[in-house]
């Protein structure tokens, strides 16, 4: 029997984005889990030159900014979500980001928005590789009108209004929702923005507008459209001028009866290749809790002179509830076989696994299971066989006020549902409760985090009545001195008896692992980790623990405040694999990279450290892309390592040297002078 401290990096999880499929609407989505999104801002954009469009996503969330890569085709389109990214943003947070190219350089740039130290600014930021291998630099931290003026605003748009060769910008006001329009006064190769109007065309959304233009009737001049804040939103201007002089009519506040909730951000693009334009519409989830998504899809099935936009889908790329998702838990309810899985948000979600028990694939089948004025869920909830007729019932806690309700299950195996039985005032509760039988005796006990965090423990619920009817005493205000931290119960080492994982709320969510020592009528948990992931675990709450792969070890999948999913597998014992630490944003680095004599005359030393073992590519490539150099191939193990470049051959001229493993790329400028 284990009796030491094993230190964290015993045990090994590697997150996974696309493996475990979530099929909704009939769509299998690209990479279920990602963990949502909040005030998702896409740019859909050809950002590798090979001919389709590719999804960056801004979004209220730190560091890098998400880059969804097309691997398909211009009509067909095929979504990865790439590990690496796109590009660095430090300490910023509601980005929002729009491509053009700003310098007529051929190759797109990026003029970013976002909150930085707590105020809204824009940044600008130049491509310095090429078409198909893009490097962005920061050109500009804060973005200035030609007096000088900081420019800002919630969300933006860059277009040629006025026919002259340049861009024009357009910047959303949040507490008016105003438009300020900043004519380019400048040129195709060196902007300078003027501010001209505060109130463009008098628009006034009432708070944060999100402008967007698209000719959408294909009369050869630019339309106007604008998300809101009030229910989601789109506001349309009909232009009845000409690509010349503008002349912007008032339509409708309510374009095709559009609601997303909050924050409507809208894209147009011809994302199908039919010659029309289709939209794409980002949201927030902060106040919401419906409709559900990252990004709504509108496909465009009229033609470019008379379109007609329907709604597709409301989960483009990953999933998202669209509120916070709370917990996420596993259940043997509506099929014998396999495991389905159950939502705990604002309201209860089913997901029906349709896949085995080796290869799980989950269909949404219901976003609201009760019919009830409790079906709200404020503080959390769990599951238990509380009559020991085989199927698992349900239990919800409201908050911190302590009321648990207590529904039984139907025992419907098809369509799974609850019949609420009562309630009770339990003192103040916090935390979703977990059921086990803890001492041997047959039927179901409780534990729940008590309500005070400070003084309070882990409360230890005993079920004193009998198997078919409950009645929960708590014996215990502190169970095992394990503290106030939201618990899971599960055989985690597969030795018969339940054990303990512990763990306090996000944003520093570190997991405690305590092993059963004692026996299924007696418990001992010993503490054996502290922090199980090694790092935070970026959910909302405890993750569940459950063995998804039917490899016989305990896998996580957990909940965020974005709405999403995140799935950790256990790859303990597995010397096959090679874990990816956990994605936490900002990613911890891995890699560093430093080259030097920069410029070189012409050989430079590169040098590069290790701190996990992987497969690693060493290259470097002209300003067009081209690969003119390869010098490191293959697997290394962590460690320090240096190597040099001659470029005797190449020509003076800027070069990107690029160091890329399976989980982080990292690339530097290198200028070749003779």
């Amino acid at each position: 029997m284990m009796t030491g401290t094993i230190q964290a990096q015993d045990f090994r999880f590697v997150q996974e984005w696309d493996s475990v499929k979530i099929d909704i609407g009939g769509r299998t989505l690209p990479a279920a889990w990602r963990g949502g999104y909040n005030m998702s801002s896409p740019a859909l954009v050809d950002i590798d030159g090979d001919g389709d469009f590719d999804i960056l996503m801004g979004e209220n969330g730190w560091g890098q900014m998400d880059y969804w890569q097309n691997s398909g085709t211009a009509q067909q389109g095929n979504y990865h979500f790439n590990l690496t990214g796109l590009q660095s943003i430090n300490d910023a947070t509601v980005t929002s980001p729009e491509f053009i190219d700003i310098d007529a350089d051929g190759d797109l740039d990026l003029i970013l928005g976002a909150e930085i130290g707590g105020g809204s600014r824009m940044l600008v930021y130049t491509n310095v590789g090429s078409q198909t291998l893009p490097y962005f630099q920061i050109s500009e931290d804060t973005l200035r009108d030609t007096q000088g003026n900081m420019i800002y605003g919630t969300r933006h748009d860059l277009v040629d209004l006025d026919a002259d060769g340049d861009y024009d910008l357009f910047a959303g006001e949040w507490y008016t929702g105003r438009i300020h329009f900043y004519r380019n006064i400048g040129s195709p190769t060196n902007y300078a923005f003027q501010l001209e109007d505060s109130y463009f065309a008098g628009v006034q959304t009432g708070y944060w507008s999100s402008p967007e233009f698209c000719d959408i009737d294909e009369d050869g001049d630019l339309d106007f459209f604008i998300g809101d804040d009030s229910g989601g939103r789109i506001w349309y201007y009909r232009n009845d001028g000409n690509a010349q002089q503008w002349n912007f009519t008032y339509v409708t506040n309510n374009w095709l009866e559009i609601y997303v909730g909050d924050k409507a951000d809208p894209q147009f693009c011809d994302i199908d290749g039919d010659g029309d334009y289709d939209l794409f519409l980002g949201k927030d989830n902060d106040n919401s809790i419906t409709p559900p998504g990252d990004i709504h899809f509108w496909r465009n099935l009229g033609t470019p002179q008379a379109p007609q936009l329907e709604q597709e889908n409301q989960m483009y790329l990953t999933f998202d509830l669209g509120g916070d998702a709370r917990n996420i838990k596993f259940s043997y309810i509506a099929n014998s076989s396999v495991i389905d899985a159950y939502l705990f948000y604002y309201y209860l979600g089913w997901m029906r696994n349709i896949g085995t028990l080796t290869s799980p694939r989950f269909q949404m089948m219901n976003y609201s299971l009760l019919d009830h004025p409790y079906s709200s869920i404020v503080g959390g909830a769990g599951f238990g066989d509380l009559n020991s007729d085989g199927h698992n019932d349900l239990v919800i806690t409201h908050g911190w006020s302590g009321v648990l309700d207590f529904w039984l299950s139907n025992g419907d195996t098809t369509n799974p549902g609850f019949n609420f039985i009562g309630n009770d005032d339990w003192g103040e509760l916090h935390s979703s409760p977990v059921f086990g039988d803890l001492d041997g005796d047959g039927d179901t006990d409780m534990l729940i985090v008590g309500g005070d965090l400070i003084n309070d423990g882990l409360r230890y619920f005993q079920n004193q009545g009998d198997p078919q009817h409950f009645n929960f005493v708590c014996i215990d205000s502190n169970y095992q001195n394990s503290g106030a931290s939201t618990p899971v119960l599960v055989d985690f080492d597969g030795d018969g008896d339940l054990d303990l994982l512990t763990g306090r709320s996000y944003p520093d969510l570190r997991i405690k692992y305590y092993q059963n020592q004692g026996t299924p009528q007696q418990a001992n948990m010993v503490l054996i980790t502290e922090d199980l992931f090694g790092i935070p675990c970026p959910t909302y709450d405890m993750p569940d623990f459950f063995d998804i792969d039917g490899d016989g070890d305990m896998d996580a999948i957990g909940g965020t405040m974005a709405g999403g999913l995140l799935f950790f597998r256990n790859i303990t014992g597995d010397s096959t694999a090679v874990p990816i630490p956990p994605n936490q944003r900002p990613r911890p680095s891995r890699v560093t990279l430093t080259i030097g004599p920069n410029p070189s005359n012409p050989i430079t030393a590169i040098s590069y450290q290790l701190s996990v073992a992987s497969l690693v590519n060493l290259s470097v490539y002209d300003i067009s892309g081209r690969r003119v150099a390869q010098l490191v191939n293959g697997r290394q193990n962590p460690g320090d390592y240096s190597v040099s470049w001659n470029a005797t051959s190449n020509a003076s001229g800027v070069y990107l040297v690029r160091l890329t493993t399976p989980g982080e790329e990292v690339t530097q400028k290198v200028v070749v002078v003779k």
